[in-house]
C-alpha cells in the first residue's frame, strides 16, 4: 500500500485548501497559454498536482481536486471566452480530473509503495508512466466527450483536442509530480540528500519552458493571421475580378448596340450567348428601346409581329404587381432578353415604373455610364437569392443634345448568390464565410451571406476582415470571417511539435534527476543485499552440488574430470552407475577406455590428444563394450582448459543416448522407406533416379523407369478389407523385388502403385525382359488366410535418354505408358511413345472443355427407339447423351464419358441428363395418357454417390415425371462396387416406381448370385454379342444362354445393336422381348425422333 501520510506541520484542511488553490491558479495560467485553434493547454501542471495530492493525502484530496478544476473552467470561460456549457460542463471536467487521479493511484500502488518506486530507476519510470500517459487517458476521454456534447468542440477537432488534452495532462504529471513530491519531501525517506538536486533544475527548466510556450503562442497567432489575410485578399480580388467581368459584358453589349443603333432578336441572342455561358451569376441581359407615348401602338404592333404575339407594355409597383402605364415623356419597354425561357415575364416591362430601377436609370442617363440598383429580388427569381440590375443607357452618337440622343438602354441582372458561390468554388476556400452588402445613407442592404451578417460586429480576436467595394455607382462592402475549421486546417504543426517536445524534454530531465539522485541509495541497498548473499553462498553451493547430482541421475548424465599432468580422474556418482559400478568406486582412466568399443576408443583418444594440445571442446558418440549391453551408446561432451600451475584439465560429460539414437534411426527409416513393404518410398526413389541421370549422362549409359499399377486391387481391398490388401501388397513387393538385380531399385509409389529403376541397360529390349518377368512372377496365386488371390500388373516403361533426360519427366512418361497398357487390356507392359503425350494433352483439353460444356449448353439428348420383338411396335426409347463442343467439335460418347467419370464431372452431367429426360417424359404425360417407356443410363460413380436416390426424388418432383414409365440402366460394375447398402438402395428405387435394367450383361462378372439377390427386371445383351449373330457359334451360345436365364428368372431381355434382319429373326425366334439398333432407327434429337406419344403405336423396321 502507498503510505499517504504528508508532513503534519499544518492542519489537513489547510493543506487541501492549498491543493485547490494551486490547482486553480496553475490551471487558469495554463489555459491562458492555450494556442489557437486549441481548447486545451500543451502542458497542464494541475494534472501532476492532482496525482501528487492523492498519493500524499489519499482519497481525502478529491474534493480539493474537484474544486480546483471546477474553478479553473469557470474562470477560463469568463477570461478566455471558452464556452464550457455552464456549471454542468465544468462539473463533468472536474469529475474527470478526480477519476483520473484515483486511477493513477490504483495503478501505481498495484506494483510497489511510493518509497520503493522512488528508490530505483525502473520504479521511477513505472511511477511516471502509470501516473502520467496511462492514467491520463481517463480525463482526456471524459472531458473531450463533454465538450463535444455541449458543442464547444466540433466533430473534426475531436481527435486533435483529445490528443492535445492527453499530452498536456501527461506532460503535467511527468514534470510536476516529481517536482511537487520533492518540494514537500514525500515520502521523507526517499528525499534525503537529493531534494535540491531535483527541485532547482526543474524550476529553472519550467521557467524557460513557460517563456518558450508564451513566445510560441504569439508566433503561432501572427502566422495564422498572416495566412488568413493572404487568403481573404486573394478571395476578394477574385470576387472583384468576377464583378468587373460582368460590367465588361454589359459594356460590350452597350458598345455593339450603340454602333448598330439597335438590335433584332437573332443578333441580340448571338451577341450575349457567350457571356451567359461563361458567367452563371449573369441571370439576364436585356435591351429596351426608347418609345414615345404617341408611338406605343405602332411599337406594340411591331413587337407582336417580331417579338412575341402577346407583347404589351406594362409597369410594376414596388411589390411587383402590374400597374397601368403612368404618363411619361418616354418609355423603355424591355423588348429583347436572354435567356428568354427564364425571363419571359419581363418582356414588355417598363422599369421606369419601379422606383429602384427608375433611380438607377436616371443616374445612368446623368452619368452616361452603368449604374446598379440597390439589392432587390429579381422579378424572375424563384429562390431566395438577392440580386442587382445594372443599367446603361444607349445614345445616338450623331446627336449632341443629351435630351434627344437617347435611343434605349441595355441592362444585366445579377444573382449575387451564384456570383459569390462561383468565386468560392473557384478559390477552393470552403471554410471562409463571405458577407456582401450594399450601403448608402438609408442603411445597409444584404447581397450575400447569413442573415444579419451585415449588421454583426467584428471581434478583434476573431479571424475577420472587411473592405469597401465600388460597383456600378454603388458602395458595397465585402466581409470575410474564418470558421473554426479554417483554423484547424491551417494549424502550425511545427509549433505544436515544439510545444510537445520541450515539455517532454523537461519531463525527461526530471526523470533523469530522480534516477541519478537515487543512485547512492540503490548502491547501498545492493551492498547490503550482496553481503547477505555471500553469507548464504556456502550453503547454496552445497545445496547446488546435491541438486546437480540429482539432476544428473534423472537425466542419465555422468561427468568426470581428468588432470592430464597428474593422471588423476574424478568420477561423478552417476558416471559410475552408468558404468555398472557403485558410487565411490575406484576406476582408472585407462580402465574406462577399455570399456569402449575399439573404433570408438581410438576416436576418443584422438580428441583427448587434441584437447591436451590447446583449450577446445569436442563432441562424439561412443559405444560401450562392457559386457552389460553391447548396443549402449554414450554421447561425450569434452572441453579443456589450461590452469595456472596445474597444467591441462579436461572435463567431460556422458549421456546415455541409446534410445534417442534408435529413435533417430527409425525416423530416418520412415523418411525414406515404406513401412508396409519395406521398400524405398517415392521421395527416396526419385532422388536416386536424379542421381542416376547424372551418372548415366557422365558415362553415356542407358537406364529405364518402370511404373507399375496392380489390376483390380481395389476389388480385393473393398471385398476382403484393408488388412488383407496390405498383406497382399507386401507379398507382391517381395515377388517383384525377386526378379530385379542388386543395382536396380524398386519403390512403392503409394496405394497399389510401384516404380522401378533398371540401371545400365545395354539394350532397350532388356527393360521389356524385366517387365515380362514381373508379369510372370505374379501369375501364381497368392494365399492369404484361406483366400487364394490372383493379381496382375500393368507396366509403363520410359527410357533414358531416348524418352527424357529429367527424372520427373521420365516418371510422368512411364505413368502415361502404364495407362496405355491398362487400356490395351491390362496385365501387360507398354513402352512410352510420343503419341501418348498427345493423347494425354487431348484428354486434358477434353476435360477442360467438359467443365464448360454445361455452362455453354453444349449437351443434347438423342433418343433411340426400342421395339417389341413380337410385333415390331415401338415400346420405348433410350436417352443417349451427345456432345457438340464449341472447341473440339462433335465428340463421341466413348471418348468423353470415361474422361467425365475420371474427373468426377459425370455427377453434374448425369444430373443434367436425368433432369432433361424427366422433363421429356413429363411432356409425354401432358400430351397423352399412354406414354412410352424411357430408358436412362446411370454411371457407376453416379449410382454410388451417397445422395443419388434423394436427388432422383427431387428431380422427379421438379419435373412431374412418372417413375413407372422410366427405366434406369445400371452396369454390372456399378452393382459390384455399390457398397454394403446397395441392395437397400435398389429396393428404394423399386419402391419409388422405377424399372431396373442390367446394362451390358455378359461383359463383366455376370454373377448369378446378384441376379437372384437384386430386384432387376430387365437384362440388356451387349451389342458385342449381337454383332456376329447368327454366324458366330460363341455369340449364339451366349445369346441363347442369356435368353434362357432371363426366362427362368422371369426377366425381360433387351438386345442392343440389332442392325440386320438376320439378327432380328434369330433373336425374336428365341423369345427376345425388346430389340434396339440401327435396323429400327438411329438416335435422333427429340424434335426428330418423335412427334408425341402417338409414336408408340407406329411400327418400326
Amino acid at each position: 500500500m502507498i503510505q499517504a501520510r504528508p508532513p503534519a506541520a499544518y492542519p489537513l484542511s489547510l493543506k487541501l485548501l492549498l491543493v485547490a488553490l494551486s490547482y486553480g491558479v496553475l490551471g487558469v495560467l495554463s489555459l491562458q497559454m492555450a494556442i489557437a485553434p486549441g481548447y486545451v493547454a500543451p502542458l497542464y501542471p494541475p494534472a501532476g498536482i492532482a496525482v501528487a495530492a492523492v498519493l500524499m493525502f489519499g482519497y481525502r484530496a478529491l474534493p480539493a481536486i474537484f474544486l480546483g478544476s471546477f474553478a479553473t473552467n469557470i474562470v477560463s470561460s469568463l477570461t478566455v471566452g471558452l464556452e464550457l456549457g455552464g456549471l454542468i460542463n465544468a462539473s463533468i471536467v472536474g469529475l474527470g480530473a478526480c477519476v483520473q487521479a484515483v486511477v493513477a493511484r490504483v495503478l501505481i500502488e498495484r506494483h510497489a509503495t511510493i518509497e520503493q518506486s522512488m528508490s530505483s530507476g525502473k520504479g521511477v519510470i513505472r511511477l511516471l508512466l502509470l501516473g502520467g500517459p496511462v492514467a491520463c487517458l481517463v480525463n482526456a476521454t471524459i472531458s473531450v466527450s463533454s465538450l463535444v456534447a455541449f458543442g464547444v468542440i466540433q466533430g473534426d477537432e475531436v481527435a486533435f483536442s483529445w490528443a492535445n488534452w492527453w499530452a498536456g495532462d501527461s506532460l503535467g504529471v511527468l514534470v510536476f509530480l516529481p517536482l511537487v513530491l520533492a518540494i514537500v519531501r514525500f515520502p521523507r525517506s526517499a528525499w534525503t540528500g537529493r531534494r535540491n538536486l531535483v527541485v532547482w533544475p526543474l524550476l529553472f527548466a519550467l521557467l524557460m519552458l513557460a517563456i518558450m510556450i508564451f513566445q510560441i503562442g504569439r508566433w503561432e497567432s501572427e502566422r495564422l493571421q498572416n495566412d488568413f489575410q493572404r487568403d481573404v485578399r486573394a478571395l476578394s480580388q477574385l470576387l472583384i475580378s468576377r464583378l468587373t467581368d460582368q460590367l465588361d459584358a454589359l459594356h460590350a453589349t452597350h458598345q455593339t448596340i450603340e454602333a448598330q443603333q439597335g438590335a433584332d432578336g437573332r443578333f441580340f441572342q448571338g451577341l450575349v450567348a457567350p457571356w451567359l455561358a461563361r458567367y452563371p451569376g449573369l441571370h439576364v441581359v436585356g435591351w429596351a428601346p426608347l418609345v414615345k407615348p404617341g408611338e406605343l401602338d405602332e411599337f406594340t404592333a411591331w413587337a407582336r409581329a417580331n417579338v412575341t404575339p402577346d407583347f404589351r407594355v406594362f409597369q410594376r409597383d414596388r411589390a411587383g404587381h402590374e400597374k397601368s402605364l403612368e404618363p411619361a415623356s418616354f418609355y423603355l419597354p424591355i423588348t429583347l432578353v436572354a435567356p428568354l425561357e427564364r425571363n419571359r415575364a419581363v418582356v414588355g416591362l417598363d422599369p421606369l415604373g419601379f422606383a429602384p430601377a427608375d433611380t438607377a436609370l436616371r443616374r445612368s442617363m446623368a452619368l452616361d455610364g452603368p449604374v446598379a440598383t440597390r439589392p432587390i429580388r429579381l422579378q424572375q427569381e424563384t429562390g431566395a437569392q438577392r440580386g442587382v440590375i445594372v443599367y446603361h443607357v444607349v445614345r445616338d452618337p450623331t446627336i449632341d443634345d443629351p435630351q434627344k440622343s437617347l435611343i434605349g438602354m441595355v441592362y444585366v441582372g445579377l444573382r449575387m448568390g451564384d456570383e459569390v458561390d462561383g468565386v468560392l468554388a473557384e478559390s477552393g476556400e470552403t471554410q471562409l464565410r463571405v458577407c456582401l452588402f450594399d450601403e448608402d445613407d438609408a442603411g445597409r442592404y444584404p447581397l450575400y451571406g447569413t442573415e444579419g451578417c451585415e449588421t454583426a460586429a467584428l471581434s478583434d480576436s476573431a479571424l475577420a476582415w472587411q473592405t469597401p467595394l465600388d460597383f456600378a455607382g454603388r458602395k458595397w462592402h465585402v466581409r470575410i470571417v474564418a470558421t473554426p475549421v479554417y483554423a484547424n486546417q491551417h494549424r502550425g504543426w511545427a509549433a505544436w511539435a515544439m510545444l510537445i517536445v520541450n515539455p517532454l524534454a523537461v519531463s525527461l530531465l526530471g526523470a533523469f534527476l530522480l534516477v541519478t539522485s537515487g543512485h547512492t541509495q540503490r548502491v547501498e541497498a545492493l551492498v547490503r543485499e550482496r553481503t547477505a548473499q555471500l553469507e548464504l553462498s556456502g550453503e547454496q553451493l552445497r545445496a547446488g552440488q546435491a541438486a546437480l547430482a540429482r539432476a544428473q541421475a534423472l537425466a542419465q548424465l555422468g561427468s568426470w574430470e581428468l588432470d592430464v599432468e597428474r593422471q588423476q580422474v574424478h568420477w561423478s556418482d552417476q558416471m559410475l552407475r552408468m558404468l555398472g559400478l557403485r558410487p565411490g568406486a575406484t576406476l582408472s582412466f585407462g580402465a574406462f577406455l577399455d570399456r569402449l568399443q575399439m573404433e570408438d576408443r581410438a576416436s576418443l583418444i584422438v580428441e583427448l590428444a587434441r584437447l591436451d594440445d590447446a583449450p577446445a571442446f569436442a563432441e562424439l558418440d561412443c559405444r560401450f563394450s562392457d559386457g552389460t549391453d553391447a548396443n549402449r551408446i554414450g554421447h561425450f561432451h569434452l572441453e579443456s582448459e589450461r590452469l595456472p600451475g596445474r597444467g591441462v584439465m579436461i572435463r567431460g560429460t556422458v549421456r546415455d543416448v541409446t534410445d534417442a539414437r534408435a529413435a533417430e534411426a527409425h525416423i530416418q527409416y520412415l523418411a525414406h522407406f515404406d513401412p508396409l513393404t519395406h521398400l524405398p518410398n517415392r521421395a527416396f526413389w526419385i532422388e536416386r533416379v536424379r542421381a542416376q541421370v547424372m551418372t548415366a549422362r557422365r558415362h553415356q549409359e542407358q537406364f529405364a523407369v518402370l511404373f507399375l499399377d496392380l489390376d483390380q486391387f481395389k476389388t480385393v481391398n473393398d471385398s476382403l478389407g484393408h488388412a488383407i490388401g496390405d498383406r497382399l501388397l507386401a507379398v507382391v513387393a517381395s515377388r517383384l523385388q525377386s526378379v530385379l538385380r542388386e543395382d536396380d531399385l524398386l519403390a512403392r509409389q503409394g496405394g497399389d502403385e510401384f516404380v522401378a529403376m533398371l540401371t545400365r541397360l545395354p539394350r532397350a529390349e532388356d527393360a521389356a525382359v524385366v517387365a515380362n518377368k514381373m508379369t510372370e512372377v505374379l501369375r501364381e496365386p497368392i494365399a492369404i488366410d484361406h483366400h487364394e488371390l490372383s493379381v496382375s500388373v500393368s507396366i509403363g516403361i520410359a527410357l533414358y535418354p531416348q524418352d527424357a533426360t529429367d527424372a520427373d519427366v521420365l516418371l510422368k512418361q512411364a505413368d502415361l505408358a502404364m495407362y496405355s497398357a491398362k487400356e490395351a487390356g491390362r496385365n501387360a507392359y507398354q513402352f512410352f511413345r510420343d503419341e501418348m503425350n498427345l493423347h494425354a494433352q487431348h484428354q486434358l483439353r477434353m476435360s477442360s472443355a467438359l467443365r464448360r460444356a454445361l455452362e455453354r449448353d453444349e449437351f443434347e439428348l438423342h433418343y433411340q427407339p426400342q421395339v417389341s420383338g413380337a410385333d415390331g411396335r415401338i415400346v420405348g426409347y433410350e436417352a443417349l447423351l451427345r456432345w457438340e463442343s464449341g472447341v473440339l467439335g462433335r465428340v463421341p460418347p466413348a471418348e468423353f464419358i470415361p474422361v467425365a467419370e475420371a474427373t468426377g464431372l459425370i455427377l453434374p452431367i448425369g444430373e443434367w441428363v436425368l433432369r432433361t429426360a424427366f422433363a421429356q417424359q413429363a411432356r409425354w404425360r401432358e400430351d397423352g395418357e399412354d406414354t412410352p417407356r424411357l430408358a436412362i443410363n446411370i454411371s457407376a460413380l453416379q449410382f454410388r454417390h451417397e445422395g443419388f436416390v434423394a436427388k432422383l426424388e427431387q428431380l422427379l418432383a421438379g419435373a412431374g415425371a412418372d417413375p413407372a414409365r422410366i427405366e434406369l440402366e445400371i452396369t454390372e460394375s456399378a452393382l459390384m462396387q455399390g457398397g454394403g447398402d446397395m441392395v437397400e438402395r435398389l429396393q428404394r428405387l423399386r419402391r419409388i416406381g422405377f424399372t431396373l435394367a442390367l446394362d451390358d450383361f455378359g461383359t463383366g462378372y455376370s454373377s448369378l448370385a446378384y441376379l437372384k439377390r437384386f430386384p432387376i427386371e430387365r437384362l440388356k445383351i451387349d451389342r458385342s454379342f449381337v454383332r456376329d449373330l447368327p454366324d458366330d457359334p460363341e455369340d449364339c451360345a451366349i445369346a441363347d444362354a442369356t435368353l434362357s436365364l432371363a426366362r427362368d428368372l422371369g426377366m425381360e431381355v433387351v438386345a442392343e445393336g440389332v442392325e440386320t434382319e438376320a439378327q432380328r429373326s434369330y433373336l425374336t425366334a428365341r423369345g427376345c422381348h425388346v430389340l434396339q439398333g440401327y435396323l429400327f432407327g438411329r438416335p435422333q434429337p427429340a424434335r426428330v425422333a418423335f412427334d408425341g406419344p402417338g409414336d408408340e403405336a407406329r411400327m418400326a423396321g
